[in-house]
């Protein structure tokens, strides 16, 4: 199935990882999105009879491109020292639109 992509031109929005502001974009189409979305049904037998269990599960893939300079690439880097040691912290990612 295809999957769909969305680009954004950082003149017009804003990207927030965990509570710090990612600055220095690499010019063009800086930030995209892809939903990485997939359902999935799976079928159990239990003690009383068959179930069918539905979710949904949402995910998708932010890729922002920056410039070496930007300053989010030390705390980028450090997040990725701690998941490579085992020790990975859950991160909120927010993009917002209509900013200038």
């Amino acid at each position: 199935m295809p999957r769909n992509i969305f680009y954004y031109s950082q003149a017009n929005h804003s990207v927030v990882i965990g509570n710090r502001l990612v600055q220095d974009f690499a010019e063009g189409d800086a930030i995209s999105w892809e939903d990485l979305a997939a359902d999935k049904v799976a079928a159990t037998e239990g003690l009383d009879g068959a179930r069918v269990s539905f979710s949904s599960a949402r995910a998708g893939k932010i890729t922002i491109k920056l410039k070496p300079t930007s300053p989010i690439i030390n705390y980028l880097n450090y997040l990725i020292d701690r998941q490579q040691a085992g020790l990975p912290q859950l991160q909120t990612v927010t993009i917002s639109t209509g900013v200038n």
